[in-house]
């Protein structure tokens, strides 16, 4: 919370996203992971997380943050709204109310905070990225099946409502069939 507030101090028209280890990591494929993780002392639980390339963010990925970099604006960045995950995300609550908070159409799971985070950046707000300010993705159950027809959906719902070149291309990413219709085969 300290980092959140520092990076805010320094930036104060933002929203602040922090680093989230293990988020797309399956933890019960590494015996005694979340044991370790959840009687280990804080320092401890940091030390095994960054150890490790299977708890990495997962937006390091698709590069809209950078591992190397404590602290930065990312809002320059073409895809810096993919980093707007509210899992560990801090904004100043009048700046949520303005862009008209979360989007209810969402349903299910997946990109209704990347989704606030875009309509952030068109509204002019920036967007900061500190690593210091980290926190790891609780293991929970899951129905990956579920979720990804939730995402499937939500992306659709994304693209009806931003119909830019940005989010078409990730729409194309995950609809091979966008592609044929874009491309006109």
């Amino acid at each position: 919370i300290d980092e959140h507030l520092r990076a805010r101090e320094l930036n104060p028209d933002s929203l602040v996203a922090g680093y989230v280890y293990g988020k797309l990591f399956v933890f019960g494929k590494d015996e005694g992971a979340d044991k370790r993780l959840m009687t280990s002392s804080i320092t401890a639980r940091y030390k095994l997380l960054a150890s490790s390339m299977q708890y990495k963010d997962g937006r390091e990925f698709y590069k809209c943050i950078e591992n190397d970099t404590d602290s930065q604006v990312i809002t320059q960045k073409p895809d810096a709204w993919r980093a707007c995950w509210s899992c560990n995300l801090s904004a100043r609550r009048q700046d949520l109310l303005d862009i008209g908070g979360f989007d209810e159409g969402f349903a299910g799971w997946g990109l209704e905070d990347e989704e606030l985070g875009y309509r952030a950046l068109q509204y002019g707000k920036d967007l900061v990225f500190t690593k210091k300010a980290w926190g790891y993705h609780a293991p929970h159950a899951a129905n990956a099946r579920k979720n990804y027809a939730d995402f499937k959906r939500n992306l659709s719902y994304f693209f009806s409502k931003h119909r830019t070149a940005e989010i078409e291309l990730l729409h194309i990413n995950f609809f091979p069939s966008t592609v044929k219709r874009v491309l006109g085969s």
